[in-house]
Protein backbone atom coordinates (compact mmCIF):
# COMPACT_ATOMS: atom_id res chain seq x y z
CA UNK A 1 0.00 0.00 0.00
CA UNK A 2 2.73 2.35 0.85
CA UNK A 3 4.46 1.75 -2.67
CA UNK A 4 1.26 2.60 -4.43
CA UNK A 5 0.85 5.75 -2.42
CA UNK A 6 4.22 6.47 -3.06
CA UNK A 7 4.11 6.13 -6.46
CA UNK A 8 0.93 8.17 -6.74
CA UNK A 9 2.12 10.88 -4.95
CA UNK A 10 5.54 10.56 -7.67
CA UNK A 11 3.09 11.13 -10.52
CA UNK A 12 1.10 13.71 -9.19
CA UNK A 13 3.95 15.89 -8.36
CA UNK A 14 4.96 15.09 -12.00
CA UNK A 15 1.72 16.03 -13.38
CA UNK A 16 1.90 19.63 -10.88
CA UNK A 17 5.05 20.33 -12.43
CA UNK A 18 4.82 20.01 -16.33
CA UNK A 19 3.46 23.21 -16.95
CA UNK A 20 6.28 24.84 -14.90
CA UNK A 21 9.11 22.61 -16.32
CA UNK A 22 8.15 23.63 -19.76
CA UNK A 23 8.97 26.95 -19.04
CA UNK A 24 11.66 26.73 -16.50
CA UNK A 25 14.45 29.09 -18.84
CA UNK A 26 11.96 32.00 -18.07
CA UNK A 27 12.37 31.03 -13.69
CA UNK A 28 16.49 30.35 -15.10
CA UNK A 29 16.93 34.27 -15.93
CA UNK A 30 14.60 35.58 -13.67
CA UNK A 31 16.83 33.52 -11.14
CA UNK A 32 20.29 34.68 -12.56
CA UNK A 33 18.79 38.56 -12.44
CA UNK A 34 17.70 38.13 -9.19
CA UNK A 35 21.25 36.78 -8.19
CA UNK A 36 22.96 39.74 -9.73
CA UNK A 37 21.02 41.96 -7.89
CA UNK A 38 22.19 40.10 -4.58
CA UNK A 39 19.13 38.97 -3.75
CA UNK A 40 18.69 35.81 -1.09
CA UNK A 41 17.55 32.57 -2.90
CA UNK A 42 14.85 32.24 0.11
CA UNK A 43 13.59 36.01 -0.76
CA UNK A 44 13.14 35.74 -4.73
CA UNK A 45 11.50 32.42 -3.68
CA UNK A 46 8.79 33.94 -1.72
CA UNK A 47 8.65 37.04 -3.27
CA UNK A 48 7.60 34.53 -6.71
CA UNK A 49 5.47 32.16 -4.74
CA UNK A 50 3.50 35.34 -3.74
CA UNK A 51 2.89 36.24 -7.37
CA UNK A 52 2.38 32.37 -8.50
CA UNK A 53 -0.65 32.44 -5.50
CA UNK A 54 -2.28 35.79 -6.60
CA UNK A 55 -5.57 35.85 -8.18
CA UNK A 56 -4.26 38.18 -10.63
CA UNK A 57 -1.21 36.38 -11.89
CA UNK A 58 -2.54 32.68 -10.57
CA UNK A 59 -0.06 30.37 -11.72
CA UNK A 60 -0.87 26.89 -9.79
CA UNK A 61 2.08 24.92 -11.28
CA UNK A 62 4.78 27.30 -10.45
CA UNK A 63 3.58 28.25 -7.08
CA UNK A 64 3.90 24.46 -6.07
CA UNK A 65 7.31 24.23 -7.80
CA UNK A 66 8.19 27.42 -5.12
CA UNK A 67 6.91 25.52 -2.60
CA UNK A 68 8.73 22.39 -3.10
CA UNK A 69 12.34 24.23 -3.54
CA UNK A 70 10.91 26.54 0.41
CA UNK A 71 10.28 23.43 1.65
CA UNK A 72 13.68 22.02 0.79
CA UNK A 73 15.54 25.39 2.00
CA UNK A 74 13.13 25.04 5.34
CA UNK A 75 15.02 22.21 6.79
CA UNK A 76 17.51 24.78 7.53
CA UNK A 77 20.50 22.85 6.11
CA UNK A 78 23.56 24.80 4.02
CA UNK A 79 22.49 23.50 0.51
CA UNK A 80 23.09 24.23 -2.84
CA UNK A 81 21.46 25.71 -5.66
CA UNK A 82 21.37 22.42 -7.42
CA UNK A 83 20.02 20.58 -4.14
CA UNK A 84 17.59 22.88 -4.22
CA UNK A 85 16.25 23.71 -7.99
CA UNK A 86 16.79 19.81 -8.50
CA UNK A 87 13.82 19.18 -6.36
CA UNK A 88 11.21 20.54 -8.86
CA UNK A 89 14.13 20.06 -12.60
CA UNK A 90 14.22 17.69 -14.64
CA UNK A 91 16.98 15.70 -14.29
CA UNK A 92 18.58 16.62 -17.90
CA UNK A 93 19.12 19.91 -15.66
CA UNK A 94 21.18 18.34 -13.43
CA UNK A 95 24.76 18.40 -14.70
CA UNK A 96 24.28 22.20 -15.78
CA UNK A 97 22.64 23.34 -12.10
CA UNK A 98 26.86 21.49 -10.86
CA UNK A 99 28.35 23.90 -12.78
CA UNK A 100 26.34 26.78 -11.89
CA UNK A 101 27.45 25.51 -7.69
CA UNK A 102 31.32 25.59 -8.79
CA UNK A 103 30.94 29.08 -11.56
CA UNK A 104 32.61 32.12 -10.29
CA UNK A 105 29.81 34.10 -12.45
CA UNK A 106 26.30 32.13 -11.72
CA UNK A 107 24.24 34.76 -13.65
CA UNK A 108 26.09 34.07 -16.63
CA UNK A 109 26.49 29.68 -16.53
CA UNK A 110 22.68 30.06 -15.62
CA UNK A 111 22.16 32.15 -18.82
CA UNK A 112 23.88 29.01 -20.33
CA UNK A 113 21.95 26.69 -19.38
CA UNK A 114 18.62 28.55 -20.58
CA UNK A 115 19.93 28.70 -24.66
CA UNK A 116 20.73 24.52 -23.82
CA UNK A 117 17.12 24.31 -22.93
CA UNK A 118 15.91 26.00 -25.69
CA UNK A 119 18.43 24.97 -28.35
CA UNK A 120 16.71 20.98 -27.13
CA UNK A 121 13.26 22.40 -27.32
CA UNK A 122 14.33 23.41 -31.15
CA UNK A 123 15.29 20.27 -32.09
CA UNK A 124 12.49 18.81 -30.01
CA UNK A 125 10.16 20.48 -32.21
CA UNK A 126 12.12 19.72 -35.10
CA UNK A 127 11.36 15.61 -34.20
CA UNK A 128 7.80 16.44 -33.38
CA UNK A 129 6.78 17.81 -36.48
CA UNK A 130 8.75 15.12 -38.37
CA UNK A 131 6.60 12.30 -36.24
CA UNK A 132 3.31 14.06 -36.32
CA UNK A 133 1.76 13.75 -40.28
CA UNK A 134 3.12 9.51 -39.84
CA UNK A 135 1.47 9.67 -36.29
CA UNK A 136 -1.84 10.83 -37.44
CA UNK A 137 -2.05 8.59 -40.27
CA UNK A 138 -1.08 5.28 -38.53
CA UNK A 139 -4.91 5.71 -36.40
CA UNK A 140 -6.37 6.17 -40.16
CA UNK A 141 -4.76 2.52 -41.13
CA UNK A 142 -6.06 0.78 -38.02
CA UNK A 143 -9.40 2.10 -38.31
CA UNK A 144 -9.57 1.28 -42.31
CA UNK A 145 -8.13 -2.35 -41.09
CA UNK A 146 -10.70 -2.73 -38.47
CA UNK A 147 -13.83 -1.87 -40.34
CA UNK A 148 -12.96 -4.16 -43.55
CA UNK A 149 -12.25 -6.88 -41.18
CA UNK A 150 -15.14 -6.62 -38.68
CA UNK A 151 -17.50 -5.54 -41.38
CA UNK A 152 -16.43 -5.97 -44.74
CA UNK A 153 -14.64 -9.24 -45.31
CA UNK A 154 -16.52 -11.10 -42.87
CA UNK A 155 -19.71 -10.66 -45.42
CA UNK A 156 -17.54 -11.51 -48.12
CA UNK A 157 -16.16 -14.89 -46.41
CA UNK A 158 -19.61 -16.06 -46.14
CA UNK A 159 -20.60 -16.09 -49.87
CA UNK A 160 -16.90 -15.82 -51.49
CA UNK A 161 -16.20 -18.90 -53.49
CA UNK A 162 -12.80 -20.14 -52.79
CA UNK A 163 -11.06 -18.50 -56.10
CA UNK A 164 -11.67 -15.24 -54.53
CA UNK A 165 -8.68 -15.74 -52.08
CA UNK A 166 -5.76 -15.17 -54.21
CA UNK A 167 -2.67 -14.96 -52.48
CA UNK A 168 -3.03 -11.11 -52.07
CA UNK A 169 -6.81 -11.20 -51.07
CA UNK A 170 -5.45 -13.90 -48.71
CA UNK A 171 -2.71 -11.24 -47.31
CA UNK A 172 -5.33 -8.63 -47.06
CA UNK A 173 -8.04 -10.44 -45.52
CA UNK A 174 -5.44 -12.06 -42.52
CA UNK A 175 -3.74 -8.39 -41.91
CA UNK A 176 -7.39 -7.03 -41.55
CA UNK A 177 -8.45 -9.57 -39.53
CA UNK A 178 -5.29 -9.29 -37.01
CA UNK A 179 -5.74 -5.78 -36.71
CA UNK A 180 -9.06 -5.71 -35.74
CA UNK A 181 -8.48 -9.29 -33.62
CA UNK A 182 -4.85 -8.58 -32.07
CA UNK A 183 -4.29 -4.18 -32.83
CA UNK A 184 -5.37 -2.56 -29.39
CA UNK A 185 -3.19 -5.19 -27.55
CA UNK A 186 -0.50 -4.86 -29.84
CA UNK A 187 -0.58 -1.12 -29.62
CA UNK A 188 -0.75 -1.49 -25.93
CA UNK A 189 2.12 -3.26 -25.91
CA UNK A 190 3.91 -1.08 -28.37
CA UNK A 191 3.41 1.92 -26.05
CA UNK A 192 4.51 -0.04 -22.97
CA UNK A 193 7.81 -0.60 -25.09
CA UNK A 194 8.47 2.75 -25.98
CA UNK A 195 7.68 4.59 -22.49
CA UNK A 196 10.02 1.55 -21.19
CA UNK A 197 12.51 2.67 -23.52
CA UNK A 198 12.23 6.29 -22.39
CA UNK A 199 12.16 5.39 -19.25
CA UNK A 200 15.13 3.60 -19.51
CA UNK A 201 17.70 5.60 -22.04
CA UNK A 202 18.95 7.01 -18.86
CA UNK A 203 19.94 4.00 -17.23
CA UNK A 204 21.19 1.71 -19.44
CA UNK A 205 24.64 1.07 -19.53
CA UNK A 206 27.37 -1.37 -20.88
CA UNK A 207 29.33 -2.09 -23.78
CA UNK A 208 26.38 -3.05 -25.83
CA UNK A 209 24.75 0.32 -25.71
CA UNK A 210 27.86 1.51 -26.36
CA UNK A 211 28.37 0.08 -29.43
CA UNK A 212 24.61 0.88 -30.69
CA UNK A 213 24.93 4.47 -29.94
CA UNK A 214 28.49 4.90 -32.33
CA UNK A 215 26.68 3.61 -35.01
CA UNK A 216 25.69 7.51 -37.31
CA UNK A 217 22.58 8.74 -37.22
CA UNK A 218 22.55 7.93 -41.42
CA UNK A 219 23.10 4.32 -40.80
CA UNK A 220 20.79 4.38 -37.42
CA UNK A 221 18.19 5.73 -39.78
CA UNK A 222 18.47 3.46 -42.67
CA UNK A 223 18.01 0.26 -39.74
CA UNK A 224 14.98 1.95 -38.37
CA UNK A 225 12.86 0.15 -39.83
CA UNK A 226 13.92 -3.42 -38.34
CA UNK A 227 16.65 -2.00 -35.28
CA UNK A 228 14.85 1.19 -34.45
CA UNK A 229 16.48 1.93 -31.22
CA UNK A 230 19.61 3.30 -32.47
CA UNK A 231 18.47 6.51 -33.74
CA UNK A 232 17.27 7.59 -30.67
CA UNK A 233 20.07 6.52 -28.66
CA UNK A 234 22.51 8.36 -30.94
CA UNK A 235 20.55 11.57 -30.64
CA UNK A 236 20.09 11.14 -27.06
CA UNK A 237 24.07 10.61 -26.56
CA UNK A 238 24.16 13.95 -28.31
CA UNK A 239 21.90 15.97 -26.67
CA UNK A 240 23.57 14.81 -23.23
CA UNK A 241 27.09 15.57 -24.47
CA UNK A 242 26.35 19.05 -25.15
CA UNK A 243 25.35 19.57 -22.00
CA UNK A 244 28.14 18.39 -20.52
CA UNK A 245 30.75 20.02 -22.43
CA UNK A 246 29.36 23.77 -21.15
CA UNK A 247 28.93 22.19 -17.67
CA UNK A 248 32.90 21.38 -18.27
CA UNK A 249 33.45 24.49 -19.71
CA UNK A 250 32.05 26.43 -16.49
CA UNK A 251 33.86 24.30 -13.98
CA UNK A 252 37.44 24.59 -15.72
CA UNK A 253 37.25 28.41 -16.33
CA UNK A 254 36.44 28.68 -12.49
CA UNK A 255 39.82 26.86 -11.59
CA UNK A 256 38.58 23.30 -11.01
CA UNK A 257 40.75 20.02 -13.04
CA UNK A 258 39.59 18.07 -15.58
CA UNK A 259 39.02 15.21 -13.43
CA UNK A 260 38.12 16.84 -10.99
CA UNK A 261 35.45 18.77 -12.73
CA UNK A 262 34.20 15.45 -14.11
CA UNK A 263 34.35 13.98 -10.79
CA UNK A 264 32.35 16.72 -9.84
CA UNK A 265 29.46 16.38 -13.10
CA UNK A 266 29.58 12.57 -12.44
CA UNK A 267 27.75 12.95 -8.53
CA UNK A 268 24.79 14.78 -10.07
CA UNK A 269 24.76 12.17 -13.31
CA UNK A 270 22.14 9.91 -14.12
CA UNK A 271 23.70 6.18 -14.15
CA UNK A 272 24.31 6.46 -18.32
CA UNK A 273 26.36 9.55 -17.85
CA UNK A 274 28.13 8.34 -14.83
CA UNK A 275 29.13 5.21 -16.66
CA UNK A 276 30.81 7.59 -19.16
CA UNK A 277 32.64 9.47 -17.35
CA UNK A 278 33.98 6.81 -15.02
CA UNK A 279 35.80 5.73 -18.11
CA UNK A 280 37.02 8.91 -18.81
CA UNK A 281 38.43 9.69 -15.55
CA UNK A 282 40.20 6.50 -15.50
CA UNK A 283 42.19 7.24 -18.77
CA UNK A 284 42.97 10.67 -17.85
CA UNK A 285 44.25 9.25 -14.50
CA UNK A 286 47.01 7.56 -15.88
CA UNK A 287 47.38 9.85 -18.66
CA UNK A 288 46.70 13.48 -17.91
CA UNK A 289 46.81 14.95 -21.52
CA UNK A 290 45.28 12.28 -23.70
CA UNK A 291 41.83 14.25 -23.88
CA UNK A 292 41.06 12.62 -27.37
CA UNK A 293 42.13 9.37 -25.91
CA UNK A 294 40.09 9.72 -22.93
CA UNK A 295 36.88 10.71 -24.83
CA UNK A 296 37.04 8.30 -27.57
CA UNK A 297 35.19 5.71 -25.90
CA UNK A 298 31.74 6.56 -26.93
CA UNK A 299 31.04 9.63 -25.48
CA UNK A 300 31.29 12.08 -28.18
CA UNK A 301 30.06 11.29 -31.86
CA UNK A 302 33.04 11.07 -34.42
CA UNK A 303 32.15 14.47 -36.21
CA UNK A 304 32.60 15.82 -32.22
CA UNK A 305 35.57 13.93 -31.69
CA UNK A 306 37.16 15.16 -34.67
CA UNK A 307 36.45 18.61 -34.30
CA UNK A 308 38.05 18.15 -30.72
CA UNK A 309 40.72 16.67 -31.65
CA UNK A 310 41.34 19.69 -34.49
CA UNK A 311 40.27 22.49 -32.00
CA UNK A 312 43.24 21.05 -29.56
CA UNK A 313 45.93 21.49 -32.10
CA UNK A 314 44.93 25.44 -32.51
CA UNK A 315 44.74 26.13 -28.85
CA UNK A 316 45.86 24.54 -25.80
CA UNK A 317 43.74 25.95 -22.99
CA UNK A 318 41.30 23.03 -22.62
CA UNK A 319 38.40 25.07 -21.17
CA UNK A 320 38.40 27.09 -24.27
CA UNK A 321 38.41 24.39 -26.95
CA UNK A 322 35.77 23.01 -24.73
CA UNK A 323 33.56 26.00 -25.04
CA UNK A 324 34.25 26.04 -28.64
CA UNK A 325 33.22 22.50 -28.65
CA UNK A 326 30.60 22.99 -27.08
CA UNK A 327 28.70 26.07 -29.39
CA UNK A 328 29.63 24.24 -32.59
CA UNK A 329 28.51 21.27 -31.52
CA UNK A 330 25.21 22.06 -30.46
CA UNK A 331 24.59 24.03 -33.80
CA UNK A 332 25.74 20.88 -35.78
CA UNK A 333 23.90 18.08 -33.62
CA UNK A 334 20.63 20.46 -34.57
CA UNK A 335 21.30 20.05 -38.33
CA UNK A 336 22.01 16.30 -37.95
CA UNK A 337 19.04 16.15 -35.79
CA UNK A 338 17.05 18.36 -38.75
CA UNK A 339 18.38 16.13 -41.97
CA UNK A 340 17.39 12.91 -39.63
CA UNK A 341 14.25 13.98 -38.67
CA UNK A 342 13.22 14.93 -42.53
CA UNK A 343 14.22 11.26 -43.18
CA UNK A 344 12.32 9.66 -40.43
CA UNK A 345 9.43 11.73 -41.86
CA UNK A 346 9.91 10.68 -45.42
CA UNK A 347 10.38 6.99 -44.18
CA UNK A 348 7.60 6.85 -42.11
CA UNK A 349 4.97 8.46 -44.40
CA UNK A 350 6.65 6.19 -47.31
CA UNK A 351 5.29 3.24 -44.74
CA UNK A 352 2.13 4.76 -43.61
CA UNK A 353 1.18 5.14 -47.36
CA UNK A 354 2.08 1.77 -48.34
CA UNK A 355 0.10 0.56 -46.03
CA UNK A 356 -3.25 2.64 -46.91
CA UNK A 357 -1.95 1.51 -50.73
CA UNK A 358 -2.20 -2.44 -49.53
CA UNK A 359 -5.80 -2.53 -48.47
CA UNK A 360 -7.08 0.21 -50.70
CA UNK A 361 -6.32 -2.00 -53.53
CA UNK A 362 -6.59 -5.05 -51.83
CA UNK A 363 -10.43 -4.17 -50.57
CA UNK A 364 -10.53 -3.74 -54.46
CA UNK A 365 -9.50 -6.65 -55.62
CA UNK A 366 -11.65 -8.64 -53.22
CA UNK A 367 -14.57 -6.44 -55.26
CA UNK A 368 -13.36 -7.66 -57.98
CA UNK A 369 -12.71 -11.03 -57.45
CA UNK A 370 -16.56 -11.34 -56.21
CA UNK A 371 -17.99 -9.80 -59.17
CA UNK A 372 -15.49 -12.31 -61.54
CA UNK A 373 -16.51 -15.25 -59.51
CA UNK A 374 -20.37 -14.22 -59.02
CA UNK A 375 -20.64 -12.97 -62.79
CA UNK A 376 -21.08 -16.48 -64.37
CA UNK A 377 -23.39 -17.81 -62.03
CA UNK A 378 -25.97 -14.60 -62.68
CA UNK A 379 -25.28 -15.33 -66.49
CA UNK A 380 -26.66 -19.18 -65.83
CA UNK A 381 -29.20 -18.21 -63.70
CA UNK A 382 -30.69 -15.74 -66.42
CA UNK A 383 -30.16 -18.11 -69.30
CA UNK A 384 -32.48 -20.28 -67.28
Amino acid sequence: MNGIMALFKSLWTYVQLMDFRGKRDEFYLQLARSIERRERLRTFLVEEQKIAKSKATRDSSREFAMRLMLAKLSQGQDFKISQILSEVMPNEDRLMLSAVDQSKDKPETLRSLVVAIQQQKQARSLIFKAMFPPFIMLPGVFVFSYVLATRSIPIIAQIAPPEVWTPYNAAVRNFSESVASHGFQTMGVMIALIAFFIYQMPRWKGKWRGRIERIPQGIGLLLFPVFPIALPLSIYRDFQVTLLLTSLAVLLKSGSTLTGAIDNLRSMAQPWMQWHLRRVSRHLYVAPTEYVEAFANGLLSPKLLARLATTIRNDTRFDRVLIELGTQGVAEVRKEIEKTSKGMNTLLMVASAACVLFLYVGQLSIAQSMTDALDPVNRMKQFR
